[in-house]
């Protein structure tokens, strides 16, 4: 009975022994794996740490390297919109330069035509002048020929230096070609002149025709009676009835038009 007892007792005790290292055993194990899922806890989140921070320095990288290559696109843009500026602008200015070259070499030759044009006209302003003055020269010398003529006429014994007279008088008298001579000059400088007289007044006569002439050169009546081999009084009356016709013309003119 008391070895029952004990051997009671002795398995009670093993028991509970077995039990209290069943149970650290079962808690360090429980323990480790607690352990052991806190140190891979631990590691993942590591990992996850070193992987996230990996991952956003490839997207800054790649965020990067996109803004530098839109940076260098945008500046290669830049440049060759601004090389395309630059050339637009010299190919404006080289052809302003053209422009203006240009209208340098035609203004100069317009100025040298204006010059040659103009010695001309001056040179046939003196050509006219030259032939008024020769003509009223030596129509004042025929007409002192003519006062001289008067003079000896009817004095027998002059009669050789009368038919003198009278031959030189006749043999320098060309009036026609004179006149001719006188037109050729009057119309380089004024080459419409004529043209538009007969236009204007076509039943005006030679003789008022030439009149016209001497008055448009604003002559003086003496001037303008040497030339025509008549007197002053005779120019003004020459001058008064010319004007009566132009009126006269004009005053048709109009009432036509009218």
């Amino acid at each position: 009975m008391y070895k029952k007892y004990n051997d009671s007792i002795f398995n009670e005790g093993n028991t509970k022994k077995l039990t209290e290292q069943q149970m650290n055993f079962d808690f360090k194990l429980v323990q480790e794996k607690k352990d052991a899922v806190a140190r891979q806890s631990l590691a993942f989140q590591k990992d996850l740490r070193n992987y996230t921070i990996a991952g956003l320095l490839i997207i800054a990288a790649f965020v990067f390297i996109l803004f530098r290559q839109r940076y260098k696109l945008a500046t290669i843009r830049k440049q060759k919109a601004h090389e395309i500026t630059l050339n637009k602008l010299e190919n404006e200015m080289a052809l302003k330069d053209l422009e203006s070259q240009t209208l340098k070499t035609e203004n100069e030759n317009i100025l040298l035509k204006e010059e040659k044009m103009q010695e001309r006209l001056d040179y046939n302003q003196r050509e006219l002048a030259s032939t008024t003055l020769y003509l009223y020269q030596k129509n004042e010398m025929l007409s002192g020929l003519r006062k001289e003529i008067d003079t000896l006429h009817g004095n027998s014994q002059d009669k050789k230096q009368f038919e003198k007279i009278r031959s030189a008088m006749q043999g320098d008298h060309h009036a026609e070609s004179d006149w001719e001579r006188f037109r050729i000059h009057f119309e380089q400088v004024h080459p419409d002149f004529f043209k538009d007289l007969a236009e204007k007044h076509p039943g005006l006569t030679a003789y008022e025709v030439r009149l016209c002439a001497y008055l448009h050169l604003k002559m003086a009546t003496k001037e303008i009676a040497g030339l025509l081999n008549i007197t002053p009084e005779s120019v003004i009356k020459a001058k008064v009835r010319l004007n009566k016709k132009l009126n006269s013309q004009r005053g048709n003119d109009n009432a036509e038009n009218s």
